[in-house]
C-alpha cells in the first residue's frame, strides 16, 4: 500500500498509484467482469420472451433493482484493492447485504439527477459528481440511511466537483477511445478508474491520512519495544566484582574514588 498522502492533491500521482494498485490486485477487474456476465445472462434469460416490450421492461427492472447492490460491490472491491486483499467471489454479493439501502441510493440519485436535468444538462452533470461518493460512504457507515449517504457525499464534494471532473477526465476520454477498439482497453481503464475514484474518496474524506497515521503509530510502537529490550539486558544485572575489576562486559565506568569507597565498605563488612 503506497503512501500518497504526504503532500497536496496531485492528480498524476493519484492516477499512478491507482495503476500500481490495479497491477498488484485484480479485485476490481474480476468484480466488474462477473457483474457484466451476470447482467448478460440475466438479459438473455429474462429477455427471451416473444414480446419485445415485455422483455425490455423485465430486463430494465432487473438492472434497476440490482444497480445499487452491484455499484456497492464495485466500491467495496476498490477498497479491497487498496488494502491489497485477495479477491473473493463471494464479495460480488457484498452490496446485497444492504440491498434496500443501496437500491434507495440508486433510485434517489436517479431522481435527483433527473430533476436537475429538467432544469439544465450541466447542473445535472455537476450534481452527479456531488453524489459520486455515496456508495463509499455507505460501505464505511452502515448506520446511515440512503439519503444521509447522498447528503454526506454532497457535503464532502463541496468545492471539489471541478477538481474531481478534471481528475477523472482522462478515464472518460479513454473509455470513449476504447469504443473504437472493440472495447478491449476497457479491461484496463475501468479498474483504474474505480481505483482512482476510491483514492479521491480517501483524499476528500481524510480517511487516507487516518490509515497512514495508524500504520505509523504501529511501526513506532514496535520500534520502541524493540529498542527497550536490549537496554534491560545490558543494564538489568551487574556484579560488584565487575566494578572492582573493571570488567569489559559491564557498561559502567568507575573512578578511583568509587573504588576507594567500595573497598572501605568491604573492609567494614569484614570487621563484623
Amino acid at each position: 500500500m503506497g503512501s500518497i498522502y504526504d503532500f497536496s492533491f496531485d492528480p498524476n500521482k493519484f492516477r499512478d498509484e491507482a495503476a500500481r494498485l490495479c497491477k498488484k490486485n485484480n479485485s476490481i477487474l474480476f468484480t466488474v467482469l462477473l457483474i457484466a456476465v451476470i447482467n448478460s445472462l440475466a438479459g438473455f434469460i429474462l429477455g427471451s420472451s416473444d414480446n419485445v416490450e415485455t422483455s425490455v421492461s423485465v430486463v430494465f427492472i432487473f438492472n434497476t433493482l440490482t444497480s445499487g447492490a452491484f455499484a456497492s460491490s464495485v466500491a467495496y472491491a476498490a477498497k479491497q484493492s487498496y488494502f491489497e486483499e485477495s479477491f473473493n467471489v463471494k464479495n460480488i454479493g457484498y452490496g446485497f447485504k444492504k440491498f434496500g439501502r443501496n437500491l434507495g441510493i440508486a433510485l434517489l440519485q436517479a431522481l435527483y439527477i433527473y430533476l436537475w436535468y429538467l432544469c439544465l444538462i450541466i447542473p445535472a452533470i455537476v450534481k452527479s459528481f456531488a453524489y459520486s461518493m455515496s456508495y463509499f460512504i455507505a460501505n464505511d457507515n452502515e448506520e446511515l440511511t440512503a439519503n444521509e449517504c447522498i447528503t454526506r457525499s454532497k457535503e464532502m464534494m463541496e468545492g471539489h466537483k471541478m477538481e474531481f471532473f478534471n481528475y477523472m477526465l482522462p478515464y472518460y476520454l479513454q473509455i470513449i477511445g476504447s469504443l473504437f477498439l472493440l472495447g478491449i482497453p476497457l479491461l484496463w481503464v475501468i479498474p483504474r478508474m474505480h481505483q482512482a475514484h476510491y483514492l479521491y474518496y480517501l483524499e476528500v474524506s481524510d480517511l487516507g491520512y487516518e490509515y497512514e497515521s495508524a500504520n505509523e503509530e504501529e511501526t513506532t510502537y514496535e520500534e520502541e519495544v524493540y529498542e527497550e529490550e536490549p537496554v534491560e539486558q545490558e543494564y538489568g544485572n551487574f556484579d560488584i566484582k565487575d566494578l572492582l575489576q573493571g570488567s569489559s562486559n559491564t557498561k559502567y565506568e568507575t573512578t578511583e574514588e568509587d573504588e576507594e569507597v567500595v573497598n572501605n565498605d568491604v573492609e567494614e563488612i569484614n570487621l563484623f
